[in-house]
């Protein structure tokens, strides 16, 4: 076992950690030396690069790639695209407690960004849930890429399809409207 900060007694005021001396020089380098450490005052694990060295009890010039908390995990630097891989046949699972009183999943874009969810070749997106919400409290919109069959299909698990022929429908869109209280059949 490696023990950091052997001996300290009292109030956790002192950040503990490892910073590797990449050969950074204050005002002179670019490439700055690499950290892993506990931030005492956030209470949370700090990944990334630091001008800062061992020399002092705080590390406070970071920039994050990693930051994980009790209550949050933060991937990534401000205003820098980020990715989440899984190499080969990995999953990634994202586990909000399945039982009562579980979590949320939130995908939040930024102004003027997308949120893309796709399969990497024939990969399937299955949405298991009893009520899919699209859109905002108004007005919520559905826009599909033209597929190469132009056939959007609608499926349940006994096969029943709705199909949306694009080449029979023409150029222009397709409003379903599901306001007022009563149920809609569309046929």
């Amino acid at each position: 076992l490696i023990e950091l900060s052997y001996g300290t007694t009292g109030t956790p005021e002192k950040d503990c950690g490892f910073i590797f001396n990449r050969g950074y020089v204050m005002n002179q380098d670019t490439s700055q030396n690499a950290c892993i450490y506990w931030k005492e005052s956030d209470d949370s694990f700090i990944m990334g690069l630091t001008s800062n060295d061992a020399s002092s009890n705080e590390i406070n010039a970071v920039q994050t790639f990693l930051t994980v908390s009790e209550t949050n995990v933060q991937v990534g630097n401000f205003n820098t695209p980020t990715n989440i891989t899984t190499k080969g046949a990995a999953d990634l699972l994202i586990d909000t407690n399945n039982g009562t009183n579980s979590c949320s999943i939130n995908l939040i874009q930024g102004v003027d960004a997308n949120i893309e969810i796709k399969p990497n070749g024939t990969g399937n997106i299955t949405l298991e849930t009893d009520t899919i919400n699209i859109g905002k409290t108004q007005n919520g919109t559905i826009t599909f890429q033209t597929p190469i069959d132009n056939k959007i299909t609608f499926q349940d698990d006994n096969s029943s399809s709705l199909i949306f022929d694009l080449s029979t429908i023409g150029p222009g869109y397709v409003n379903l409207d599901f306001s007022g209280n009563s149920d809609k059949t569309f046929i």
